[in-house]
């Protein structure tokens, strides 16, 4: 319909020709793409049907879902993000993407959810167990096992999930020395703080720095080389969290001579 109403609008079909040559060629991309979404993706796209198990409370505005497999079981590298529908519910019916917080070697899912949005906090109060959903993925090349053996890690907030993932997933004799800081604003919010401090007793190189800025403030580049010991050279670092925390980490990380291709990010906007 929007392809219709503006070829029939003769003033930017007759005296802009090159946008309008570039509107068209925009809308028939997005065509296309709705029309492969609705009729050939779900022959196509890996899926499969769990059920929510369990839904634990974290904290206020934040849960645990635990889906468990019905058909099949989703195959996905730790870090990843799988889409998700949720069905019997309209509001929550829609795919929305959710970075998984288990193992690639349990059977089933785990998602922590925090509530930053109309979506999420819906969820956060009518997701119950025995809801059924429909999972697709896994999507996304943020990987540890690829970067240099000498690794920083930043979690801000609710996007600890990809994290936990890898600590879930980690070998018995782990190759890498990694300084892992996650901040939050209050201890309250330090979500599964004491599996990643069990994970820090089980491996020598795994050290954790706990960052609380309701009383410390900030967590910056400055703060963060100064607790590291021989600086930031030759270091691959890994971030998820709120955009303007990574936005802010990227710049000064360059400003340091960290190279761009050292840094690596998960990046999330979905509410």
């Amino acid at each position: 319909m929007g392809t219709a109403h503006a070829m029939l609008v003769d003033p930017l079909v007759r005296s802009a020709s090159v946008p309008f040559g570039l509107l068209l060629a925009a809308m028939g991309v997005g065509i296309v793409s709705y029309l492969y979404t609705e009729l050939i993706a779900r022959f196509v796209r890996r899926r499969a049907v769990y059920k929510v198990a369990e839904v634990r409370r974290l904290g206020e505005g934040a849960i645990e879902a635990v889906l468990a497999p019905e058909t099949g079981r989703m195959s996905f590298e730790a870090g990843q993000f799988l889409f998700i529908r949720f069905k019997g519910n309209r509001a929550l019916s829609e795919w929305h993407p959710f970075t998984v917080c288990s193992s690639p070697r349990e059977s089933s899912l785990r998602l922590a959810i925090r509530a930053a949005g109309d979506y999420t906090g819906y969820l956060q109060n009518y997701l119950m167990p025995g809801t059924r959903a429909v999972v697709e993925g896994g999507y996304g090349k943020m990987d540890y096992r690829r970067g240099g053996k000498d690794q920083i890690w930043i979690a801000g907030g609710i996007g600890i999930t990809p994290f936990l993932s890898w600590i879930r997933d980690m070998p018995h004799r782990l190759e890498y020395r990694i300084d892992f800081f996650y901040t939050v604003r209050t201890p309250e919010e330090a979500f599964f703080l004491s599996e990643i401090l069990e994970a820090v007793r089980r491996h020598p190189h795994f050290k954790l720095h706990m960052h609380y800025s309701a009383e410390k403030g900030r967590l910056s580049v400055e703060r963060l080389a100064d607790e590291l010991k021989g600086g930031l050279a030759g270091k691959s670092v890994y971030m998820c969290g709120p955009a303007p925390m990574l936005a802010a980490f990227k710049r000064d990380f360059r400003r340091r001579g960290v190279p761009a291709a050292s840094v690596r990010y998960e990046r999330f906007h979905f509410r």
